[in-house]
């Protein structure tokens, strides 16, 4: 029966309140809409949603109160929750709980949330067809968060502001479109600072390095990688490093960082006698290898030997990748600074982009070995470890013709049947020969077409594509991963991460991408193979 049905005063007294959540509710609806859309639609759908059947009856009628509340808080959890993802602090009071990690706060833009949610997200991947018009449906499931401590390396971030919201402000196609444009350089030029100061700073080159700011073991590692620690300090006691990386710690002692492990020395038996053993003596990772390990996963290259063991020395390199990801991002927000009419503006990003462009070319470019290379900041020398990242100064532009040549002549280093392997030493983690990875394919291949290296750029996209389609037509999925060397989606690994995720997001838009880019003879080509008999294909 209608709720308060004999008392009239109480009838009253709910009816002010919920028209007050409603109304409440309604502008916190729109507020939040205002955010991600234009006013008049957000003021239209807001007014909608305040006027829906439920609202206007269904409480009186079945006295459904708890489910008012609870409907009527959603718009706020929505806007307070987007508030604080761009990075309003005070959004915090009025969602509790809820609060933005110090660098997390100045996302540049949609694409790094994009990215953010993707990394990590298990999808379920269906692709319909092979031709220019064909296209990949996900359903995603995101199951790990973003990491305290870390930022995400800055890719796409001011270009994401440039795509059809610049295109409109300079067509001048209205006001709400330069002020999205406006917030999103202001989103892409916060990420950007954070790059450029300490703990960032790669010493004194005036480039910057990866550097997380947490400390021990990942979260994440201790999640998805069973024992990848004990076999990490397995390692550097055979191998060792030119640091230390493993100390002798007592194992009661609250001052270890990460697990302790005990360590004896015996006899080999060849015999029923017991062998003679040295006393057991405990050994932990020592804190800089931690700090090195968490700078690898923020570069996104986890796991790899390139900056070190195991990514150890990451934050003490000047990498090619994340360097060449901000000179990007410098000439994007100069190209920005002009749509908007800011004419100081572009100037000091046109200034800040050359200057990181000289000292690429001083500090990361090898003449003698025609390739872009790390830079280590210990022994002020360029690394000699060959990796796909040589071709990101490619796709950035920075790189001059003469250099663009050298790299393509080094083509054959990374090429192999199933595509561009991401180095060519083999130490059994993901991010080594012979695994290739979408996203470093699609950028050396757009890199190399940007400096008019067609052919090699249609040769390695088929080659790579050829491979994800072949796999997909054995087993039905799409990988996060394929070796590059057998053609093959089986990738084993000794440490880190085990498991090839199906259906990642990135290799979906980069076969996307790299299959639009073909010309149509071999577009036509590579659909055939997926209706021929599987020897015929070969």
């Amino acid at each position: 029966r209608p709720l308060f049905a004999n008392d009239s005063q109480g009838w009253h007294q709910v009816g002010v309140s919920c028209s007050i959540a409603i109304i409440a509710s309604g502008f916190a609806a729109y507020l939040w809409l205002k955010d991600i859309g234009d006013r008049f639609s957000a003021m239209v759908a807001a007014v909608l949603y305040m006027a829906m059947p439920y609202h206007l009856g269904d409480v009186y009628v079945r006295g459904s109160l708890s489910e008012l509340w609870a409907f009527v808080w959603m718009p706020l959890i929505l806007f307070f929750t987007n508030r604080i993802v761009n990075g309003r602090r005070l959004a915090g009071v009025g969602l509790a709980g809820l609060r933005p990690r110090r660098d997390d706060a100045v996302l540049a833009g949609p694409l790094r949330l994009i990215e953010r949610a993707v990394r990590g997200g298990d999808e379920v991947v269906r692709v319909r067809g092979l031709g220019k018009g064909s296209h990949a449906e996900a359903d995603r499931d995101v199951d790990r968060s973003p990491v305290r401590g870390q930022d995400r390396p800055p890719l796409e971030g001011a270009s994401r502001a440039l795509g059809q919201t610049g295109r409109a402000v300079e067509a001048g196609a209205g006001k709400d479109d330069r002020e999205l444009l406006q917030k999103g350089y202001q989103f892409a030029s916060k990420d950007y600072e954070m790059w450029n100061r300490d703990p960032h700073s790669a010493g004194d080159t005036g480039l910057s390095r990866y550097f997380d700011f947490g400390n021990g073991p990942a979260p994440e590692s201790l999640k998805d990688e069973t024992d990848f620690y004990r076999k990490v300090a397995g390692y550097f006691l055979l191998h060792g490093e030119t640091r230390n990386y493993i100390t002798e710690v007592d194992a009661e002692s609250s001052n270890v960082v990460g697990k302790a492990y005990a360590l004896q020395l015996c006899d080999v038996s060849h015999t029923m006698a017991r062998p003679d053993c040295e006393a057991a003596r405990n050994i932990s990772l020592v804190t800089d290898y931690y700090k090195g390990d968490r700078a690898m996963r923020e570069s996104g290259f986890d796991i790899s030997f390139r900056f070190g063991a195991y990514g150890s020395a990451t934050h003490h390199f000047a990498p090619v990748c994340l360097n060449s990801l901000l000179y990007k991002t410098e000439k994007d927000l100069q190209q920005i600074s002009e749509i908007l009419g800011n004419k100081q503006n572009a100037r000091h990003w046109q200034e800040r982009a050359q200057l990181r462009k000289d000292r690429i070319q001083k500090y990361l470019w090898d003449a003698q070995r025609g390739m872009f290379f790390d830079y280590n900041l210990d022994s002020s020398s360029r690394s000699t470890y060959e990796y796909i990242t040589t071709f990101y100064p490619l796709w950035a532009g920075l790189a001059t013709k003469e250099q663009a040549e050298a790299v393509r002549r080094r083509l054959s280093v990374f090429e192999h049947p199933g595509g561009l392997a991401m180095s060519n030493r083999d130490n059994s983690v993901q991010w080594d020969y012979p695994y290739g990875w979408a996203p470093t394919e699609l950028l050396a291949i757009e890199g190399l077409r940007r400096y008019g290296f067609k052919e090699d750029a249609d040769r390695t996209s088929y080659e790579f594509l050829s491979t994800v389609a072949e796999n997909f037509r054995r087993d039905g999925t799409i990988r996060e991963k394929y070796n590059v060397a057998s053609r093959s989606s089986e990738t084993p690994v000794a440490a880190g991460y085990n498991q090839n995720v199906v259906g990642f997001g990135w290799t979906n838009a980069a076969f996307l991408a790299l299959l639009h880019a073909l010309p149509q003879e071999m577009v036509t080509k590579l659909a055939a193979e997926q209706t021929a008999p599987a020897a015929a294909a070969k």
